[in-house]
């Protein structure tokens, strides 16, 4: 992801800023790392087919971070400091899958410098992931 900077008086509602990512066996095992989650339908194939997916499954919080990292590298970029995210898990992701993930700015806060972003999250047949909603403190630079 490509770094930006935007200022608070710089963005405008509507704005969007949006990433695909695909989803592999790698990053998932990355995370797993970091989440030490290594006996569930994340990390053992076998167990995620028994449970009636086709793969291995994604961590929401996976998904949560990939909000987080376009709200720092796009939208606002890394002016912004999040204060505040909030998400709903609609459907999961399995490895394998590519999602599309989408900010985009929904309010602006001029006595606080904040901004407030819908956040989407849909793979690439269109199903939808998640949802939910961000707080970002902006600095006017």
């Amino acid at each position: 992801m490509q770094k930006v900077n935007r200022s608070f008086d710089a963005i405008k509602i509507g704005d969007t800023a949006n990433e695909q990512i695909e989803i592999t066996g790698d990053l998932l095992d990355r995370y797993i790392d970091i989440s030490r989650d290594n006996s569930s339908i994340h990390a053992c194939h076998e167990l995620a087919q028994n449970a009636g997916f086709a793969a291995r499954v994604v961590h929401g919080t996976l998904i949560s971070g990939f909000f987080s990292a376009l709200i720092g590298t796009k939208l606002p970029g890394h002016n912004a400091l999040l204060l505040e995210i909030q998400c709903k898990f609609h459907s999961p992701a399995i490895v394998g899958d590519v999602i599309s993930v989408k900010v985009s700015v929904q309010d602006k806060h001029e006595s606080v410098e904040c901004v407030s972003l819908k956040l989407t999250a849909f793979r690439a047949d269109g199903k939808k992931l998640s949802t939910g909603k961000a707080l970002v403190k902006v600095r006017r630079l």
